[in-house]
């Protein structure tokens, strides 16, 4: 099945980290998708637009001045959206429900 292009993506990212919450910082990340046309054998479809926000915590650790560890959480689809995506492959792919992300990083 033939898919199309999105015509309009929209991307905003923001870092938020005051020296007064010391090892914390915050994260948000909104995306928006227009709808996006696909054909397939029958007839040609369109996907619904679909818009997403994710945020984030992050909390990180400094020994000699130079950052250790890192733990960010992460809480993507906020507002439990359900549609679909198309993938870097050029797949028509379903947008995962809400969901939770803990992550730890270290630099050794």
């Amino acid at each position: 099945m033939p898919v199309g292009p999105v015509p309009r993506t929209i991307n905003v990212n923001v870092d938020y980290a005051p020296d007064r919450w010391g090892h914390w910082a915050t994260s948000l990340q909104w995306t928006s998708l227009s709808s996006a046309p696909f054909v397939t054998n029958n007839d040609q479809v369109e996907l619904p637009p679909l818009s997403m926000l994710n945020i984030g915590v992050r909390y990180r650790v400094r020994l000699f001045n130079r950052p250790v560890l890192c733990a960010p959480s992460t809480l993507q689809n906020v507002t439990d959206e359900t549609g679909l995506t198309i993938s870097s492959l050029y797949l028509v792919v379903p947008v995962l429900r809400r969901n939770y992300t803990l992550t730890l990083a270290t630099d050794i």
